[in-house]
């Protein structure tokens, strides 16, 4: 199980498990037990996860996902 969130200054940050990279932090591995900033980027619009995927929208409509997607 992940979350992943945005917070209102635009960045984006995760924790929980990592298997997949469902996190987006690139390293597919071990577990965050506490928020972390995935990223430097303030530009994020939305985001949403899956079980094993995570897919965000940054406020220029480009689309990210990442996991097993």
């Amino acid at each position: 199980m992940h979350t992943v969130a945005r917070q209102t200054d635009g960045t984006l940050w995760a924790w929980g498990h990592n298997e997949y990279d469902q996190l987006g932090d690139g390293t597919g591995g071990g577990a965050y037990y506490a928020p972390t900033q995935i990223g430097t980027a303030d530009t994020w619009a939305s985001v949403t996860a899956g079980n094993w995927y995570a897919i965000a929208c940054q406020t220029d409509g480009t689309l990210w996902a990442w996991g097993y997607n």
